[in-house]
C-alpha cells in the first residue's frame, strides 16, 4: 500500500485519451486496475460485482454499490478473478436510501495482501462540470467470466474511456427504476460506448497491456461498484513531466441500456456513509468534503 503526498499541480487531462501516448494510456490503466478488485462468492467460484479499495486515515475499506452487498449477502474479495478470495471483514454497511453505496472494512492484515489503495489525495468530492469530459470506467461484468476448472474462474476487466455528461445534457427521463430521475447533486452519467478497451485478467499476468484490444463491450451487470475516474495528471513543476493520476469521482450503480448510459453516485455519498459509522474518521472526511470545488471546464 502506498501513501501519496505531493505538492505538484493536479491538472485535468488535455485532449482525448486516444491522443495520449501508449505509455500514458497504459499508466492510466494500471493505476486504476491496481486499485480495483472483483467481488465473488466466499469460495471464489462465482463473481458478482466490483469494488474500489480506499484508505481513509489508518483504516482500509472497499467501496461498492449498496445493492451489491445488501440483504446480508456473503461475499469475498480478490485482486483478480481466479485468485483466492478474502471473506473476513471487520464491518459491512450499505445505504440504498440516500444513495446506492456500500462499504466493507478490511482487517489491516487483509489490506496488505490487496496491494495499492486509493488515498485521500486521489479522491475528488466536489466538482463543477460545464462540458463533457473524458473519464475512465473499470469493472468485472458477470457475462465475461469463464470457468476453466472447478475452482478457477477467469474474467475480463472492462476498461473504457468515455465522456461524463454535464447535467444540461442529461435525458429528460430515466427509464430504469430505482432512485428515479438522476439528481445532479448525487449522480453522474457516463456514456457507455459500444466499443471499449478490454483486458483479459489471468493468473501470472493480471495487467498485461498487450492483451488489451478494442472490442464490443458486454452488458455491464457486475460492473456495479466499480469506480468512475476523471482523467487527470500530476505535473512536475521543475520538469513539466505529466504523470497520469486519475481522480476517483463516483461509484457505478446502474445502467440505462436504451440510452447507453452508466449511472454513478458521487464519492461524497460513500464518504458520508463512512462518517456516520466511523466517528474517528469524521474530521478527515469533513476536510475532504470542504475542499474548494474542482471546475471541470471545456478543452
Amino acid at each position: 500500500m502506498s501513501t501519496r503526498a505531493s505538492s505538484d499541480k493536479q491538472r485535468p487531462m488535455k485532449g482525448r485519451p486516444s491522443k495520449l501516448s501508449d505509455l500514458e494510456i497504459e499508466a492510466m490503466r494500471l493505476y486504476i486496475t491496481s486499485r480495483t478488485v472483483c467481488l465473488s462468492s466466499p469460495d471464489a467460484k462465482s463473481l458478482f460485482g466490483t469494488a474500489v479499495k480506499i484508505q481513509i486515515g489508518t483504516r482500509y475499506f472497499l467501496a461498492t454499490a449498496g445493492h451489491v452487498i445488501s440483504c446480508g449477502t456473503e461475499f469475498g474479495v480478490a485482486r483478480e478473478p481466479g485468485k483466492p478470495a478474502l471473506s473476513q471483514f471487520m464491518h459491512k454497511w450499505a445505504d440504498e436510501a440516500l444513495a446506492d453505496v456500500g462499504v466493507a472494512e478490511l482487517h489491516p492484515e487483509s489490506a496488505c495482501a490487496l496491494g495499492n489503495f486509493v488515498q485521500e489525495d486521489d479522491i475528488l468530492c466536489q466538482f463543477v462540470q460545464e462540458h463533457k469530459w473524458p473519464v475512465f470506467v473499470l469493472g468485472y461484468p458477470e457475462c465475461c467470466h469463464a470457468r476453466i476448472s472447478p475452482s478457477v474462474v477467469l474474467g475480463y476487466a472492462i476498461y473504457a474511456d468515455s465522456d461524463m455528461l454535464p447535467p444540461r445534457a442529461w435525458p429528460k427521463t430515466w427509464p430504469n427504476s430505482g432512485f428515479g430521475q438522476p439528481d445532479p447533486s448525487r449522480d453522474i452519467l457516463v456514456h457507455y460506448p459500444e466499443k471499449a478497451m478490454v483486458s483479459f485478467s489471468r493468473p501470472g499476468s493480471p495487467y498485461d497491456g498487450r492483451r488489451m484490444r478494442p472490442n464490443s463491450v458486454p452488458a455491464p451487470q457486475g460492473v456495479s461498484g466499480g469506480g468512475v475516474w476523471l482523467a487527470s495528471f500530476d505535473e512536475k513543476r521543475k520538469t513539466g513531466l505529466r504523470i497520469p493520476h486519475p481522480k476517483l469521482l463516483a461509484i457505478q450503480v446502474g445502467f440505462a441500456k436504451q440510452l447507453h448510459l452508466l449511472r454513478g453516485n458521487k464519492i461524497a455519498f460513500w464518504l458520508g456513509l463512512i462518517a456516520r459509522h466511523c466517528p474517528d474518521l469524521r474530521k478527515p472526511i469533513e476536510s475532504l468534503l470542504s475542499r474548494q470545488p474542482y471546475r471541470i471546464a471545456g478543452m
